[in-house]
């Protein structure tokens, strides 16, 4: 009896250990009711990539504490840029209830395709690239922009010419026109203005002005050429037909550019507080004069009906057109002004960013043309900073219709006799050839060095101009640079 005694004990003390200390836990009803962490449920925001400051732990923002930033993005990026476009200056702000709060950041998501230096996107690749704008202090607040690289076109092979090369002209040449079956060509080294044949491409004349000769204009009718110079106040005339010189015109002012209308024209001089004048120059008499809200040493348009004068300031680098109602003489009216008053926010750019804005256009303007219809404006632009472009305005608003970012830095521009191509030349040593209308590249031709000047000969059969270094005063050739059977047939 003392064993199953000792033994009842042993088994209730043992089962007393084993009963749980404290209150007694119910079971679950089943084992799947109890919640399960979900990883599309968690409120941890996405990973901000390492390059960019990571976001406060602090509890999220509410929206309504967000509604009062928004971006404002500065730079406009270009759908399709060739592979060597020049650098692309990146700039924006972060406006808290419309006032400026900080500059932006920026990162290039596609970094084989792309990096930035010195605030400005380096192209490295073709393909697409995409770079995203978004505020240091709100990183939530972004902007994603995407455009593809495109490669450079492929050479055009350099057809085998059609019209013979021009004899060799040695100096420093300064421009060159074309009237009826004879190119002028200004010679700054002889101090000679040198006739040649157009088609032959000999020398047929060499005329001496008393002058220095550098800049020449034509009239309508292609009858008279005018030659101009920076260092004479005079401007000599030539027959476009016979060759012979006439008396020079006095202007009272040395050159900086001249436009020929029909028995006018219209000079703008060095001196830029002198009035832009208009001149008579079957009867060597002034006719009138500019008012001076626009300035002199401007370059110089006329519309085909020579109702209005546009005048391209230069001065400040920043481009300001305006187009000058010239029918009346006696007092010219300014009709429209592209230059216009800086917003409040660019003010505080200007002022305390050091930022320099461009009132419309762009900057450093190199020659403008109206188009043979007279219906569109032609503008060549060009600049380290900003997008280098054929920019192309309504000849009566000045309103922008066109634009053809050429990607590198356009010297001028001329029209096909007909009017359908844009001939282009700019600082890659290349002219490309455009269907004027939809600004598609028909053509392209390599020069191996800057073209300049280039003007399409009166017959329509090629484009010359002259071709050296981009230096004052160096040494440039003539040079016929495309033969229009080339192209012509195959362009769309």
């Amino acid at each position: 009896m003392k064993s199953t005694k000792t033994s009842l004990t042993l088994f209730f003390l043992l089962l007393g250990a084993c009963q749980p200390v404290g209150p007694a836990i119910q079971p679950s009803p089943s084992a799947t009711a109890l919640p399960q962490p979900s990883a599309t449920a968690s409120p941890v925001p996405t990973p901000v990539p390492t390059a960019l400051p990571s976001p406060s732990p602090s509890p999220t923002a509410s929206p309504t504490a967000l509604s009062q930033y928004k971006l404002r993005i500065d730079t406009t990026f270009p759908s399709q840029p060739l592979i060597n476009a020049l650098p692309l200056q990146l700039k924006g702000v972060l406006l808290k209830d419309e006032a400026e709060s900080e500059p932006l950041s920026w990162e290039v998501l596609t970094p084989s395709q792309a990096e930035i230096r010195s605030e400005h996107l380096i192209l490295l690749q073709t393909g697409q690239v995409e770079i995203r704008a978004f505020s240091p202090t709100q990183p939530q607040l972004e902007q994603r922009f995407v455009f593809t690289v495109l490669p450079l076109p492929a050479p055009t092979p350099t057809p085998i010419p059609s019209l013979p090369p021009f004899e060799r002209l040695n100096g420093i040449l300064g421009d060159v026109v074309s009237a009826g079956k004879y190119l002028f060509v200004t010679d700054k080294t002889l101090e000679r203005v040198h006739v040649l044949d157009t088609l032959t491409g000999k020398k047929v004349a060499q005329l001496n002005l008393n002058m220095v000769p550098e800049h020449l204009a034509l009239s309508p009718d292609r009858k008279w050429v005018y030659v101009a110079s920076s260092s004479s106040e005079r401007v000599g005339m030539i027959d476009s037909d016979s060759l012979e010189i006439q008396a020079p015109l006095p202007v009272g002012g040395k050159v900086f550019d001249l436009i020929a209308g029909q028995n006018r024209l219209y000079v703008s001089y060095i001196d830029p507080l002198k009035p832009i004048a208009i001149f008579e120059p079957s009867t060597s008499s002034p006719k009138g004069k500019l008012p001076e809200e626009v300035p002199g040493r401007t370059l110089l348009a006329l519309s085909t009906d020579q109702r209005s004068l546009y005048v391209g300031t230069l001065d400040a680098k920043d481009t300001v057109l305006r187009r000058v109602d010239v029918q009346n003489e006696d007092e010219p009216e300014v009709v429209v002004n592209t230059l216009r008053e800086l917003t409040e926010d660019e003010e505080y750019l200007v002022k305390y960013r050091g930022l320099k804005i461009d009132p419309v256009l762009g900057i450093d303007l190199k020659e403008m043309k109206i188009s043979p219809d007279g219906k569109k404006l032609y503008l060549a632009l060009s600049s380290p900073k900003y997008p280098s472009k054929i920019l192309v305005l309504d000849s009566l608003t000045l309103k922008e219709v066109q634009h053809l970012d050429v990607g590198a830095f356009p010297d001028s521009v001329d029209f096909s006799a007909d009017g359908k191509y844009l001939y282009v030349a700019h600082m890659h040593y290349d002219i490309h050839v455009y269907n004027r209308e939809t600004l598609t590249q028909v053509y392209r031709q390599e020069t191996r060095s800057l073209a300049s000047k280039i003007t399409a000969t009166a017959d329509g059969k090629s484009v010359v101009g002259l071709l050296g270094q981009n230096f004052v005063d160096s040494p440039k050739s003539l040079a016929r640079f495309l033969d229009f059977a080339t192209f012509a047939g195959a362009a769309p």
